[in-house]
């Protein structure tokens, strides 16, 4: 499923904050790692108020700051938007074959939680601790 984050609140944790749709009302369940998880053009800053574990992360269109101090668990991609802000701490982990793509922009930290994924990078990635 899609899981997009609204311009709600910036807690990652409530559902008040996820859509299926992009702008639509909130009340969707937190994205598992099953769903597409997107932060976009309708998508406020928003705090990683706990661990997260999806799919796919794109910000596609994302004008905003995310702020992390907890970490986000993929299994599949992450797309990240020149015109975003990555503030705070928080890792990107992955154990699984991933795609990334960073549009020229630096992210905190990148963990690979095992030896057999392969990272598939589109484009350069500037990581401050891998």
């Amino acid at each position: 499923m899609a899981r997009y984050f609204l311009n709600i609140g910036t807690d990652t944790n409530s559902t008040a904050n996820w859509s299926d749709t992009s702008g639509g009302a909130g009340g969707f369940s937190v994205p598992t790692n099953t769903d597409d998880v997107f932060f976009d053009v309708n998508s406020g800053p928003a705090t990683l108020t706990a661990n997260m574990s999806v799919k796919t992360l794109t910000f596609t269109g994302y004008a905003s700051t995310i702020t992390m101090s907890f970490n986000i668990f993929f299994n599949s991609a992450v797309t990240l938007d020149t015109g975003m802000t990555v503030a705070g701490s928080g890792k990107l982990q992955t154990g699984f074959n991933t795609t990334l793509t960073s549009n020229g922009k630096a992210w905190t930290n990148l963990e690979v939680a095992t030896t057999n994924a392969t990272l598939t990078f589109t484009d350069d990635w500037t990581v401050d601790n891998i």
